[in-house]
Formats: C-alpha cells, structure tokens, sequence
C-alpha cells in the first residue's frame, strides 16, 4: 500500500543511514577508526537514540531502497525482544508499543520502549556546526517514549508515485539512560527530553536510488538532567545527504 510505504520513508530520519554501501569494506574500517577517535560525543551523542528510533518499523528494520521502494512499516506490540539492525552494523533490541497512523493529509507515530545498543552504528548529528557529522557506536541501555506528527507539502498525495516528498514533523521525545556508552564515552544516568517544531524534512529523487537524497531543517530543543548536570539547549540542524 502506498501510504505504508511511504510513512516508512518518512520516519527514516537516521540521517546518512545508507550513505555507505556495505560492499566497500575499506571505506567501512577507516570512518569506524574515525568513530572510534571521537572520546566524548557530547549533547550529539544523547540524540542520537531520537534519530534511531525514527528509523526503527519492528522486525523489519529500516526497510530498504530499490529504486524508490522500501520495505512495509510494521506496527510493533511485544513482551519479547525485537531485534533490529541498525543502519552500519550492530543491532538494537527492543520491547514495548510502536504504533503509526496515517492520512492523505499526514502521519503519526507513537512509540514506547525498553532498548539495548550492541554496537549499533549510526552517523551521528553535527551540533558544532562545523559540518563533520561522524559515525557513532552505541551500547547500552535506554527508556525511549515519545511522538511525531507530520503534515505533507499542500500538492502532495500519498497514492501517487512522486519521486519527491515534503513535509513539516513536530516530535518530542523522553530518553532515560542508565548504562550508556558512545564510541565508548561512558555517559552518567541521564533523563532528557527532546523537542523538534515545525522541522522541515524533504526526499528528492527517490525514483533513482542513487540519486536520491534527504534534507532536513530542524531546531531541537533538548531539557532535562545528565548525570546531576541540569541541561536546556536549542540545537540548530541543516544536512542535505545522499541516501545510498
């Protein structure tokens, strides 16, 4: 069904989740040495799990793209444990709700789990603005609950076979860590909250996989506690990446 195909390509938001093609195992080892160099990830590392869990459709992962198709979204609601792979290698495990619902209009998902990181490998955010985004390894465990709203660009219509999509998502997002680590960074017991308005989050040429490429505009305002350090930051976000 198309609109199930396409709330799937809206939520995966793990941005760069396919900028590296698994076959070029050299070009793998070498940025996971970057991962590796990078000691303490900061406030980029805590939101990392925000862009994750966007990507996550139960069993079925992230889906995957083959000239502008992607695998069906699955509605998640289990006692036992979900394992996804995550985008470069490494797996989650999760138990808990994930629900989505849709309209001709827009999407909603709604999610609470229990999580643990195996060597989950994302590309992480750039929140120093110096355009460096970087991979990130993840290991843990975590307490993730939160929503996202979207609405699709006025001219936009589900059942057609646009090789573009336009939207505006507000999200927000509670993330309670005990043991956490990031490129082995260990971070304290931390509960934040993230909040996103009015992002503006765009797919072009997704009928060609390998062109097509995702931007995205947000402003995260992220609260809470790390450790016994009280937080309350704006971030500022804009990429525009290749997704294969």
């Amino acid at each position: 069904m198309i609109q199930k195909k396409i709330v799937m390509l809206v939520f995966l938001i793990v941005l760069f989740s396919n900028c590296h093609k698994s076959e070029n195992k050299q070009d793998n080892n070498l940025l996971l040495l970057q991962a590796l160099a990078v000691q303490d990830p900061g406030i980029a590392g805590l939101l990392a799990p925000m862009d994750l869990m966007r990507s996550m459709g139960g069993s079925s992962g992230a889906g995957a793209y083959s000239k502008g198709i992607v695998s069906p979204f699955q509605t998640t609601s289990t006692t036992e444990e979900v394992s996804t792979v995550c985008p470069l290698g490494g797996k989650v495990l999760h138990t808990g709700e994930w629900n989505e619902s849709d309209s001709q209009t827009g999407a909603s998902l709604q999610y609470s789990l229990k999580v643990k990181y195996i060597d989950c490998r994302i590309m992480g955010r750039d929140t120093s603005g110096t355009g460096a985004n970087r991979i990130m390894a993840l290991n843990g465990d975590a307490m993730i609950e939160g929503r996202a709203d979207l609405i699709f660009d006025v001219g936009f219509a589900p059942q057609d076979a646009k090789p573009e999509l336009r939207y505006t998502m507000n999200s927000t997002s509670r993330n309670n860590f005990d043991s956490y680590t990031v490129n082995g960074h260990a971070y304290p017991k931390s509960d934040i909250t993230t909040k996103a308005s009015n992002g503006k989050y765009a797919f072009e040429h997704m009928d060609d996989v390998d062109k097509a490429t995702m931007t995205v505009d947000e402003t995260v305002e992220v609260t809470g506690k790390i450790g016994d350090e009280e937080i309350n930051q704006v971030i500022k976000y804009k990429s525009t990446t290749k997704l294969h």
